[in-house]
């Protein structure tokens, strides 16, 4: 008895603290005259485009992966995601999250810790993939997606604004290749995203 009180008021509070709180950042990088012209000659006419700044805010994070408590929080993501049943509320709870993940990645990248950046925007993408996999077994159902979809194909054309616009630049060179392969796997995500938007 005891211990299902327990688990009950554990439940309430991981419901109250996962109230998703969204922050107007932009966190832009801007360039110089020099690099912008670097980026114009670089640039195809479809890079072009996506280059081009996405409407679209991220959720603040709250804690970051590089505090000593950051463990708790994971904890609470696990449980609350081990608590859904619902394949389309899985779908927006790991969209919100891959969300989460991708500002916090830029946070941490702002301050200078890369490799965390990095392993930060791995999980990101994780999370999408499995938002993705969700959307599908709705759909399976007959749920009506239509927002969550939407909000899969914002959520990816942002992640990839902010990884390859502002992560990228403030990247070493001996880590780019990484970051380069995480953006390939969201356009991966994205064509996946595409593929469930045009059935």
């Amino acid at each position: 008895m005891i211990r299902l009180g327990f688990i009950l008021t554990a439940y309430i509070f991981l419901l109250i603290s996962f109230t998703p709180i969204s922050l107007a950042h932009d966190g832009v990088v801007h360039d110089t005259p020099e690099e912008a012209q670097e980026h114009e000659l670089e640039s195809t006419s479809s890079a072009k485009v996506e280059m081009e700044k996405v409407e679209y805010e991220l959720p603040y994070p709250g804690m970051l992966p590089d505090n000593p408590l950051y463990f708790l929080k994971t904890a609470r993501d696990a449980i609350v995601k081990f608590l859904i049943s619902d394949s389309l509320k899985e779908a927006e709870f790991n969209i919100l999250t891959a969300n989460k993940r991708a500002y916090a990645a830029l946070l941490l990248s702002e301050k200078g810790n890369h490799e965390l950046t990095l392993e930060t925007i791995s999980k990101s993408n994780n999370y999408l993939h499995e938002a993705v996999v969700s959307l599908g077994k709705a759909r399976e159902k007959k749920m009506e997606i239509g927002v969550a979809l939407d909000n899969a194909q914002k959520s990816v054309k942002k992640h990839r604004d902010v990884f390859s616009q502002q992560i990228m630049p403030n990247t070493p060179e001996k880590m780019k290749k990484d970051l380069e392969r995480e953006i390939k796997r969201l356009e991966d995500i994205e064509k996946a995203v595409s593929s469930l938007a045009s059935k």
